[in-house]
């Protein structure tokens, strides 16, 4: 029988037939080597040779050799004890046959269907840990979130181990996040080649009235990259005069040990700003001899007021847009109609915008948006009478257009 005969053969018949004569060129005096004849590993139990691919090189059934393993290629035959390992290797080295190992699927051992909930371990703890930090930080979550009972049984049952801690404890990991951050940050601001610039401006949160200051950093990386990020966020409780400003920014720049490197601070054009401004430079110049820093008026701000200024030739105009757009933003029924037509026209439905005084070019997107769903407005302006009298007349579009 050929190598590739072999190979076509169907060797299930070496394990299932117990009347199987052998093939009668099988040589009469095999050589047995007194190693082989003695091995009694463990794995020639009856459950692995069912399962074992070696079975279908060898065949433990001829009529000459019963119980003793022939090879099926050499005709070698080896002891009734010969362990699966010592005829893989045989196959390996006579006949380059690599067999993969198989994991029994027969097992006497029960198997336990529950999960583990002793803690982890304070590394792994602290991994996860840092995890939800960074969950609550990135997503702005607050600090009780950790104590919702459907979030605690969504976490339990991704990790029944981790034990989530309470609102407490996360907001002083946090704080601890923070810190290394601001180490981290300290580090960067130490590397810096050259001089900083920053950028400033406070507003008032609408939703409990508190006010903010924001600074931000802009520098020259050592590989000539601009480089930016927010430097801090601070609660701005006192009085948004132009001294308490400069005192928060220096208090910054004090902090992080850049008041040397600071070279120039934009802001917007309010009067309290351009008093920070001179009272920054005169501090510097006072304590630093920094007769070199500036401080500038944000251009695209002054740019913005010009456009407030154009905007009230067409006052009128505006205004009238504006309310329209108002009416059908607040209302779901005149928002749905005009979905309706923007649809039968096989026009895209864009939803009403309103501008903002100090948003720049706000006021453009929303006239914009008002002209590319024009037709659909005007035919539900014509059936609703609370907007019916705020469209500008062909007059007042000349005005928009041509401003």
């Amino acid at each position: 029988m050929s190598d590739n005969d072999f190979d076509d053969a169907d060797y299930d018949e070496y394990e299932s037939s117990s009347d199987i004569e052998y093939n009668q060129d099988t040589p009469q005096d095999p050589v047995i080597s007194e190693e082989e004849e003695n091995n009694s590993e463990k794995e020639n139990l009856p459950q692995t040779r069912r399962i074992s691919p070696v079975w279908k090189y060898f065949n433990d059934k001829t009529s000459q050799y019963p119980g003793r393993p022939v090879c099926c290629k050499c005709q070698k035959v080896f002891g009734k004890d010969t362990g699966i390992s010592t005829l893989k290797r045989h196959l390996s080295s006579a006949h380059k046959i690599m067999i993969e190992n198989v994991k029994s699927t027969l097992t006497n051992q029960s198997v336990l269907n529950f999960k583990r909930v002793d803690p982890w371990p304070k590394k792994e703890k602290s991994e996860r840990d840092n995890a939800v930090v960074e969950w609550i930080i990135g997503d702005a979550q607050p600090f009780r979130s950790v104590e919702n009972l459907y979030f605690r049984q969504m976490i339990n049952t991704f990790d029944s181990r981790y034990q989530v801690p309470d609102k407490n404890g996360i907001k002083n990991l946090a704080m601890d996040y923070f810190e290394a951050k601001r180490d981290n940050i300290q580090y960067d601001l130490n590397n810096i080649p050259g001089k900083i610039s920053l950028t400033a401006d406070i507003w008032t949160s609408t939703f409990n009235n508190d006010a903010y200051l924001g600074l931000t950093i802009h520098f020259i990386d050592n590989d000539w990259n601009l480089r930016n990020f927010l430097l801090d966020l601070m609660s701005f409780t006192t009085r948004h005069t132009g001294t308490n400003i400069a005192d928060a920014i220096i208090s910054i720049l004090r902090k992080f040990h850049i008041l040397e490197k600071t070279l120039a601070l934009t802001t917007d054009n309010e009067s309290a700003m351009i008093v920070c401004g001179r009272t920054i430079a005169a501090e510097l110049a006072d304590e630093l001899n920094n007769q070199s820093f500036r401080h500038y008026r944000c251009s695209a701000h002054i740019l913005n007021l010009a456009a407030q200024q154009g905007i009230k030739i067409i006052d009128n105009e505006i205004v009238k847009i504006r309310e329209i757009m108002k009416k059908i933003k607040n209302s779901p029924q005149k928002c749905n109609r005009l979905r309706e037509l923007c649809s039968i026209e096989n026009l895209q439905y864009y939803k009403p915008q309103l501008d903002v005084e100090t948003r720049w070019n706000s006021t453009y997107y929303m006239i914009i948006k008002f002209q590319k769903i024009l037709r659909p407005i005007e035919m539900l302006v014509a059936t609703d009478q609370s907007i019916g009298n705020l469209m500008p007349d062909a007059e007042g579009w000349t005005k928009i257009k041509v401003s």
